[in-house]
């Protein structure tokens, strides 16, 4: 009698734990790309849950997968393949705990409704409308942008007008609270911002707008402002200890 034909899921079977490899990533997109017995009700690669943690995977093009219930923990990957598994993570069948996203560009991105305990931010470039996303979790305390990249990020705030509601006034950014210690903010607007409250310790603020601002009871120990202009803001009880504000126009 003829021996079946192996599938996908019986080469991860065969694997300790069902770990895979960025190189066997690869040979399942080449012995097993046309095997129709290989796919799930997507019309893609069936994973079965693989275990793709501690992995380096970038280049992989992760779209030909199904990756539900994939452990992608501590596993470094590229923008292309974040932008793949976010709708995943966001209906929970995947976690992102841990995943490694350094230095990858979200502009852009929706992050929200998204667990990101335990992953580093460190280097990532956030937008206005990506950190935005982030609003409930940096209220929460939830994640550290700690070095991470804002730099030239426009966070101030905007004069609205909508006659169809007979609205016309000023809307303030309200970004009370959030720690964004160590984070890059240079040459980045944060005029007409609610500060109250928030720390940016250690960050770097040079170049930055902070015009007509409120930022009492700011923390910004050690940070450093070179160049910042800070005209006809509220630093009340803000703290400047050890901050560096050279050439600061206040």
């Amino acid at each position: 009698m003829k021996n079946k034909k192996p599938n996908i899921m019986d080469y991860i079977k065969s694997k300790p734990d069902k770990h895979l490899t960025k190189l066997d990533l690869m040979d399942c997109l080449e012995k097993f790309g046309n095997d129709r017995r290989s796919f799930s009700y997507t019309g893609k690669l069936n994973l079965i849950a693989a275990d793709l943690s501690n992995e380096d995977i970038q280049g992989i093009d992760l779209s030909k997968f199904d990756i539900k219930g994939c452990n992608f923990s501590n596993t470094i990957i590229d923008q292309e393949q974040l932008e793949y598994i976010l709708p995943y993570a966001r209906n929970n069948e995947i976690s992102l705990k841990g995943i490694y996203i350094e230095f990858l560009d979200l502009s852009g991105l929706d992050l929200s409704k998204i667990d990101w305990s335990g992953v580093s931010f460190y280097g990532v470039k956030l937008d206005r409308e990506s950190l935005i996303s982030l609003n409930e979790e940096l209220k929460g305390n939830t994640i550290s942008l700690e070095g991470a990249n804002l730099s030239g990020i426009d966070l101030s705030g905007k004069y609205v007008s909508d006659p169809e509601i007979g609205f016309n006034g000023f809307c303030y950014m309200d970004l009370r609270g959030i720690l964004f210690n160590g984070v890059n903010f240079e040459g980045a607007d944060l005029s007409g911002a609610i500060l109250d409250g928030a720390s940016f310790k250690d960050a770097n603020l040079n170049e930055c707008k902070m015009v007509a601002s409120f930022a009492r009871h700011t923390n910004l120990e050690s940070a450093s402002l070179q160049g910042a202009i800070l005209k006809h803001s509220d630093f009340y009880c803000a703290n400047f200890n050890t901050a560096n504000l050279k050439n600061a126009v206040v």
